[in-house]
Order: structure tokens, then sequence, then C-alpha cells
């Protein structure tokens, strides 16, 4: 059970790694300053890696195969939780620095 989870973590980080990039690089000026197309840079290297792991897993067939819960499994699941969480973090403060955007826009548009 546990290593269906760490797969599923796996997928889920992924989808995370690839929205955040999507979302950053269309909505946001990350070409505007050196700190924009280094996060950028980051974040769709992240997604590429992350990809890559996902197109691994999924096609070597062992994605959802039951595995035993020892040490290397636990520290797999517990490391894409993580990344997870952090990416999902990622993801909100995107949306909330892009709604601040646009109450600035608004505000200054009065």
């Amino acid at each position: 059970m546990i290593h269906q989870l760490g797969s599923v973590l796996v997928v889920l980080a992924t989808t995370e790694a690839l929205t955040c990039a999507v979302f950053y690089g269309l909505f946001f000026r990350w070409w505007t300053s050196d700190e924009g197309r280094h996060l950028f840079t980051f974040m769709g290297v992240v997604a590429a890696a992350m990809t890559l792991w996902t197109v691994l897993l999924v096609a070597g067939g062992t994605a959802w195969t039951p595995t035993p819960a020892g040490p290397r499994e636990w520290a797999r699941t517990l490391t894409f939780a993580a990344i997870a969480w952090i990416l999902g973090d990622r993801l909100r403060l995107l949306a909330k620095g892009k709604r601040a955007e646009r109450r600035r826009g608004k505000e200054d548009a009065q």
C-alpha cells in the first residue's frame, strides 16, 4: 500500500510542478527581471525532472505494483509528500500574487 501511495504522490507532485511552471509562464512577466527568469527556469527544470520521473515510473510498469513497506518505500513516500506539499504551497502563492496584481491594476485604473 505504501508503494502505491508514493506513486500517487509522485504523480501529484508532477502535476503541481507542471501547473506552477505553466501558470507562472503564462500569467506573470517573468522575463522582465533576473529573479523572474531564474524562478521560471527553476520551476521548468523541476517540472521536467518530475515529468521524467513519472514517465519512467508509469512506463516501467512498477507504479502500482505492491512492494514491501521497507525504509526505501517510506523515504520515497515521505519525500514526495514534502515535495507535493511545497509545490502546492508555491501554487497557492502564485495564485495569491496574481490576485493581488489584478487588485492593484483595478485600483490604479480607478
